[in-house]
């Protein structure tokens, strides 16, 4: 899909799927560093066990408490999340539901429920 797209818009971008090890995920966010990623996307498990290999947090990711967007900034790599916002945004744009004033049950407790407990 992200290929799909970034070719369809000329853009020189590629998008990879890595596999990393639990272990090793501090060795991959320098690999990612010194191969020159300009960013990339984290997902479960590591939603908040990258946060000590990043060179920064934005403050909403800080006040979350999970990452699943690492882009390359002057600074460095900066963690982002767009989890909690994209979900309530995919709700309200797919099927109409807009969750002000309503009451609501989240099942589970990682990165993304974090993220959606904020937005909320």
């Amino acid at each position: 899909m992200h290929n799909y797209a970034y070719s369809s818009l000329g853009l020189p971008y590629y998008y990879e799927a890595c596999l990393v090890e639990q272990e090793s995920l501090g060795d991959a966010v320098e690999r990612f560093k010194k191969e020159g990623f300009i960013g990339f996307n984290v997902t479960i498990p590591f939603k908040e066990a990258i946060l000590p290999y990043l060179d920064g947090i934005d403050e909403l990711a800080s006040h979350i408490g999970a990452v699943n967007t690492v882009v390359r900034e002057e600074a460095g790599f900066i963690g982002y999340n767009t989890d909690g916002l994209g979900f309530i945004y995919s709700l309200e744009y797919e099927s109409g539901f807009n969750v002000f004033g309503k009451k609501v049950v989240i099942l589970g407790a990682g990165g993304s429920a974090k993220a959606i407990s904020f937005a909320l």
